[in-house]
């Protein structure tokens, strides 16, 4: 992973914190403020279902711009030779999907993607630093309760 200056840190945006939001009936949920960016360049997201990740399959990865653009400039690095390349491509174009933010901030859980996490008229934004998930409020509860098992130990490591 590539170390960051503290300076290039504060030009980003940072996803911190958790939020219980209301899912309107056409799958819309409104973004927190602190997580919106003024700039217009900045509304896209790119949504993600990845059933390889364990309970992190459970939920809804929302890449913004900058992490998006990481991601497909590593698997731009992959050879398109290679069978990797050809793999990963396809699992990840297959199981996303680029969303735009609307005036009001909301931004439109795609149809396939809710009915799998479970997503209806509730959920759950969770900050992850440079990304955020959306969950279904009870799905997240368990893996919060599996998450709390092992965060001292890495947080020790950690600090």
């Amino acid at each position: 992973m590539e170390k960051k200056n503290i300076q290039d840190v504060s030009q980003e945006m940072i996803y911190v914190g958790s939020y219980h939001h209301c899912v309107d009936t056409a799958r819309r949920i409104r973004l927190p403020t602190k997580w919106r960016s003024a700039n217009a360049e900045e509304s896209t997201f790119m949504l993600m279902y990845l059933p390889y990740q364990g309970l992190e399959s459970n939920c809804v990865q929302v890449l913004p711009p900058r992490v998006m653009h990481d991601l497909l400039t590593k698997m731009n690095g992959i050879p398109d030779s290679s069978r990797e390349s050809a793999i990963i491509k396809r699992a990840i174009s297959s199981t996303s999907q680029l969303v735009h933010m609307d005036k009001v901030g909301r931004i439109c859980i795609p149809e396939m993607m809710a009915r799998i996490t479970g997503i209806e008229n509730q959920a759950i934004l969770v900050g992850m630093i440079d990304r955020f998930q959306i969950w279904n409020p009870q799905r997240y509860e368990s893996v919060k309760y599996e998450d709390e098992k092992s965060v001292s130990m890495i947080l020790h490591n950690l600090l």
